[in-house]
């Protein structure tokens, strides 16, 4: 067995257009499902990558007004993680993530982590690989895309182990980001 050397890439923020993130978003689903996307589902995934990138409402804008979202990372469209020796091009930050959940938000108990993000070439193969992982690792809340309810949306990532956020916080950046695309 070979060692793998840890390969960490300086993280690069790629900006896009919203009607490039739902283009792209679109194209890589068909890359992915060989069939089109719902209007929900691409809404509903738009509205996780927007969460998961950390977009502020109402910062994100360019000159001439059009939306972009910010915070790509490494063209990874839903901070998808990697363990530190993975054979993949990676960029690490240093995360506030939820480690156990206690009975209340109060009994949580959370931890300052290094985590390790795919890094990749370019938007295209981010967008494809986010909806191999959501096939893969994630098929229940997949299967949520199509309701429009971000709070089921939100219950099922949550119970799949997809973020450690506030199931209340993430379902309210969910019906926020939803509302608009």
């Amino acid at each position: 067995m070979s060692v793998v050397p840890i390969r960490v890439v300086p993280a690069k923020r790629t900006e896009l257009r919203i009607d490039a993130m739902m283009s792209l978003g679109a194209a890589s689903y068909t890359d992915v499902f060989e069939k089109q996307v719902t209007t929900f589902e691409l809404a509903t995934a738009a509205s996780q990558w927007t969460t998961e990138c950390g977009v502020k409402p109402g910062t994100a804008n360019y000159a001439d007004g059009s939306k972009v979202i910010y915070h790509i990372w490494g063209n990874n469209w839903g901070n998808i993680t990697c363990k530190p020796n993975a054979d993949c091009d990676k960029h690490s930050f240093v995360t506030n993530e939820r480690i156990k959940k206690g009975a209340t938000a109060e009994e949580d108990v959370w931890k300052e982590i290094r985590l390790y993000y795919k890094a990749y070439p370019n938007p295209r193969e981010g967008a494809i690989d986010y909806w191999k992982k959501m096939k893969q690792y994630f098929p229940k809340s997949l299967n949520t895309f199509q309701s429009g309810d971000m709070k089921l949306v939100a219950e099922t990532l949550s119970k799949e182990g997809y973020y450690t956020a506030l199931v209340s916080l993430y379902q309210k950046n969910l019906e926020f980001y939803f509302n608009r695309y």
